[in-house]
């Protein structure tokens, strides 16, 4: 018998303690073949709490391997923005933009992967802190949505 857990999202994710409230760090998947992730109500979610939500999902799936992620979501906006940013490919499901597949433009940067020890390979000569340290900059000029000022 096939044993199940929902967790469903809320309709806006805008906040940490709406990510906490969920409680996922704090489920225990023993036993259960079947975990689905219900975003079917999600309208709107916010970049930082997306990715808190990313981070505990990505746990819970290394803690439960042996379990059957299933993703649920219909049309929304916020399904649109989470297929156009690779957002559930980064869940571990397959729908939506790989991640990185997505431009970005002077407001939004897209969810890519840092590997560092593909920085260290293709660094060369070059020290790939300084690398590291032109990308942190770029994600800088981003946040700021400035080039120039004390965090610069």
């Amino acid at each position: 018998m096939t044993k199940q857990k929902s967790i469903i999202i809320p309709p806006n994710l805008t906040s940490f303690p709406a990510v906490a409230g969920l409680k996922i760090r704090e489920l225990d998947l023993t036993g259960i073949n079947k975990c689905i992730i219900n975003f079917a109500d999600t309208k709107f979610a916010e970049p930082l709490p997306m990715i808190a939500l990313a981070s505990d999902l990505r746990d819970l799936r290394t803690k439960f391997p042996e379990v059957e992620y299933v993703c649920r979501s219909r049309e929304t906006p916020f399904r649109g923005y989470a297929d156009h940013i690779g957002y559930f490919r980064f869940l571990g499901f397959s729908r939506g933009n790989h991640v990185g597949d997505a431009s970005g433009s002077g407001n939004y940067v897209p969810i890519h992967l840092f590997d560092l020890n593909k920085l260290k390979a293709s660094s060369g000569d070059e020290p790939y802190g300084k690398i590291a340290a032109e990308e942190s900059l770029k994600l800088a000029e981003i946040l700021t949505r400035s080039n120039k000022g004390d965090y610069l």
